[in-house]
């Protein structure tokens, strides 16, 4: 289950070519939990970035907040990230 594709972080690459889905640091959490509430009784496995390159300060942030939130909500869920070819995480996700 996708959560959070690379474009709706600001200053990410994919960001860039559409500003206007960027989402706002604040809508993330309360996002992350409703999207976790809704679908654990599934299973899924959760994929917390979609695409991302890291090339944005903000990303760490965001996929940390993501990350959290779905401990919080799913504790026993599976939680990874889908980068970008060339993308490497910092060493916090690591």
């Amino acid at each position: 289950l996708h959560l959070l594709w690379v474009n709706y972080v600001p200053g990410t690459w994919a960001a860039k070519r559409s500003p206007a889905t960027a989402m706002p640091f604040e809508a993330v959490r309360p996002y992350i939990e409703y999207a976790a509430e809704r679908f654990k009784k599934y299973e899924p496995i959760y994929s917390v970035s979609g695409d991302t390159s890291f090339d944005s300060d903000l990303e760490c942030r965001y996929y940390l907040e993501v990350f959290d939130a779905i401990k919080d909500k799913d504790p026993e869920g599976i939680a990874t990230m889908h980068l970008n070819p060339h993308g490497n995480p910092p060493e916090v996700f690591i």
